[in-house]
Parts: structure tokens; C-alpha cells; sequence
């Protein structure tokens, strides 16, 4: 039986950008990790070079590839993944893209298990964090070692409500909390009928504009966030031109996102 649905997201020309392909490659052994029966694991690509599809292809643990015609970002990704979850009938499902690297093992059967007894609760954030050093983690916080490759604001992106932690909890060796905190497009477990739900149903413009969409959906479903201590996976290094995808895509001669990207249409 599959537990976990997970799409990873790729785009790398190594010709043209070798250090988001030396990226990959390190996201590429990191799921390889994860990566057993009750785990299907497969790659969406948005254009890559071909050595990047031949990674892919060879690569046993990753049980499908497709290649999208047109570059549609994270968009088309996350209207896949819930389309491949459903037809594996998979509860949960988890997008990925090819930055991230898994540092951690084991964490889908307690994130489930979290779930399960956690009703209120939509989906599981896996990210590096520490409850005990939250500043480090805090985008808007002065901390000397703050973590810029993993850090987010602390507070719901849009009430504005600060947050608000329960009790710990441990599932496996794991420990758990859940708070108030909005939803966001970086690894996460998730339950497929809240990905459903939160979905965008119209055009829309890919990455910043549609996390914004997702998180006033998910924010209208009244559900909270459970949060895994330490994490499991991490983004690797802090944005730059030479390995994000949103700087290098995006049409410098304005600072709107929704002028540095192109509208996606939903019908394609």
C-alpha cells in the first residue's frame, strides 16, 4: 500500500547553470534514502538538459518520469501531484523540488501517524527547525546564525496572528506541535483532500502569487499546522542567481511578481 505520494519538481540546464545541476545531484542522493515500498516517488521536469532527464530515468527509486512541453512551474506541479496521488490512491502526498535535500530518514510513518490523531491538522511541515532556537528560523529576527536558507516569518501570513504552539507530542522518535502557521510550498507531508481543496480553481500567476493563493485557501479551511522538531529535509544553501529558480526565471525590470511571471492558464 502507498502511504506517500511524492512529486519532485525539476528544471537545471547544467550548461548553463553547473551549480544548480551539483544542487540536484545532492537533492537526487538525498531521496534516494527515503525511498522505499511504501514511498512512490516520481520527477515532473520542466525543461531540463538531458543528462538531468538521463539522472532521472536511471535512477530505480524514482518510479516515473514526465516531461511537461511547456515550462507551467509549480503550478502544473502541484495539479499533478493530487492528480498521480488519487490515481495511486495515496492519502498523503508531499511536492518537492530539486534543491531540497533529506538529512533525516524514517518520518512518513510517525508524520502519519500525527495526522491520524491530529484531525485539526492539514498537513505536517518537515523543514530544518528547532522549537528551542526559534529566532534562528525567524525571517524577520536578528539572530547571529540565523538559517536564511530555511528561515520563514513567524506568524500566519494572513491573519497576521502571532503564533500560537500547543503541547509536544511524539510519534517514532520524532516530536511534534502544532500552531497556527500558514501554509507554505516547501516539503511538507500533506493530506491529498486538503491539497485538493486549496487548489487554485482559475488562472493564476506561478510561485509567490500562488503560495498566496494557497495560503488564504488553506487559511478559509480554519485548519492548523503540526510541525516536526528539527525537521528532516533542508533547502540547500540561500537563494542566489546561480541556483533559484525564482531569480534566474524571473523578468528583472520589475519588482511584481505578477509581472516577472507569466499567467498560467488552469486548461493547460
Amino acid at each position: 500500500m502507498t502511504k506517500l505520494c511524492i512529486g519532485l519538481l525539476t528544471y537545471c540546464n547544467s550548461a548553463t547553470h553547473p551549480e544548480r545541476y551539483e544542487i540536484l545531484q545532492a537533492c537526487l542522493t538525498g531521496l534516494k534514502a527515503i525511498a522505499n515500498e511504501n514511498v512512490y516517488i516520481y520527477a515532473l521536469d520542466n525543461g531540463s538538459s538531458q543528462d538531468v532527464i538521463n539522472a532521472l530515468k536511471s535512477s530505480p527509486y524514482i518510479q516515473d518520469v514526465y516531461q511537461s512541453r511547456n515550462n507551467l512551474y509549480d503550478v502544473l506541479a502541484l495539479n499533478f501531484l493530487v492528480r498521480k496521488g488519487e490515481e495511486i490512491n495515496a492519502k498523503y502526498v508531499m511536492h518537492l523540488e530539486d534543491d531540497m535535500l533529506f538529512y533525516d530518514t524514517g518520518f512518513v510513518d510517525p508524520c502519519i501517524e500525527f495526522l491520524e490523531n491530529n484531525s485539526d491538522c492539514g498537513y505536517v511541515r518537515i523543514l530544518k527547525y528547532d522549537f528551542d532556537d526559534k529566532a534562528k528560523y525567524d525571517k524577520l529576527a536578528d539572530h547571529p546564525e540565523k538559517d536564511t536558507a530555511n528561515h520563514q516569518r513567524h506568524y500566519n501570513n494572513v491573519s497576521k496572528e502571532n503564533l500560537m504552539w500547543s503541547e509536544k507530542m511524539k510519534f517514532g522518535k520524532f516530536d511534534f506541535y502544532k500552531n497556527n502557521w500558514h501554509w507554505y510550498n516547501f516539503p511538507s507531508v500533506c493530506r491529498i483532500d486538503v491539497l485538493i481543496k486549496i487548489l487554485p480553481k482559475s488562472d493564476c500567476y506561478p510561485l509567490q502569487p500562488f503560495e498566496g493563493d494557497l495560503m488564504k485557501n488553506y487559511h478559509d479551511l480554519n485548519l492548523r499546522t503540526g510541525i516536526m522538531d528539527k525537521g528532516v529535509v533542508t533547502h540547500i544553501g540561500a537563494p542566489n542567481e546561480k541556483t533559484s529558480l525564482r531569480l534566474f526565471f524571473a523578468n528583472r525590470n520589475s519588482h511584481d511578481p505578477k509581472k516577472q511571471f507569466p499567467l498560467i492558464k488552469i486548461e493547460n
